[in-house]
């Protein structure tokens, strides 16, 4: 049969499509539309069999279960730390230019939480961009300092393209 699954584009790009291959040879039988897609979604209007979110509350009259979590990382490029130098305190960020998610202010406040000691810095940027993949391109640009999912960022990382920022501070 056929299976219709709406996912975030983030998650559908780094995440579910690099899958399909495996799920195919273990599925063969099974055909599927992967609609990658940032919106509200009605189930039947929109002929969608399953759909994946990030939120911490699924919508009303849907059931939610968790299927991992996403870690963040701060990153930038070595040439950019070079030029701008390298942080070493979240406090540090307001002399940078970050990259943030940009959809609302408080996306520009960044909260760091290290040996049990929360820390929230107002950062700045010039350019900010909901789309992971857009975020990850402007760090690799030497645009600034970026906020990404590991999930986008860890090819990259493997790659020596970016660098971790502040590594020994989870950011929440």
């Amino acid at each position: 049969g056929k299976l219709t699954l709406s996912v975030p584009k983030a998650v559908g790009r780094f995440v579910i499509h690099p899958l399909m291959m495996a799920f195919f040879h273990r599925y063969p039988q099974v055909d599927v539309c992967l609609r990658l897609e940032d919106r509200p979604l009605d189930f039947i209007d929109d002929g969608i069999d399953l759909a994946l979110r990030i939120t911490d509350t699924p919508s009303p009259g849907l059931h939610g279960k968790p299927l991992m979590p996403i870690r963040h990382v701060i990153c930038a490029t070595e040439p950019y730390l070079q030029q701008h130098g390298t942080p070493y305190t979240p406090q540090d960020l307001r002399a940078h230019c970050c990259i943030s998610l940009g959809e609302t202010p408080a996306d520009a406040r960044w909260k760091f939480r290290r040996e049990g000691k929360s820390e929230t810095v107002q950062t700045y940027g010039r350019y900010a961009a909901n789309h992971t993949a857009v975020r990850l391109d402007a760090v690799k640009q030497h645009l600034g300092i970026g906020s990404l999912p590991l999930f986008t960022a860890r090819e990259a990382l493997a790659k020596g393209d970016i660098v971790q920022v502040l590594p020994e501070w989870e950011f929440i």
